[in-house]
């Protein structure tokens, strides 16, 4: 499915964004990454942490 076809029915948004907004969200991909790195952590966590990635733009820019 194209990026066009989301966007028809609705499951895709069109999104200006701004430097403030990237640059939050690749801080978040960052803490993210580094969480996932920590050997103390289950792994299911880690990897938990790195599946968080996906969702950290909405997170990230809606505060």
């Amino acid at each position: 499915m194209s990026l066009q076809n989301l966007a028809k029915i609705g499951l895709l948004v069109e999104h200006d964004t701004d430097k403030r907004q990237v640059g939050k969200l690749m801080e978040a991909a960052e803490r993210f990454v580094e969480d996932a790195r920590q050997e103390t952590i289950s792994l299911e966590t880690r990897l938990d942490r790195v599946a968080s990635l996906t969702t950290a733009g909405h997170s990230a820019t809606s505060s």
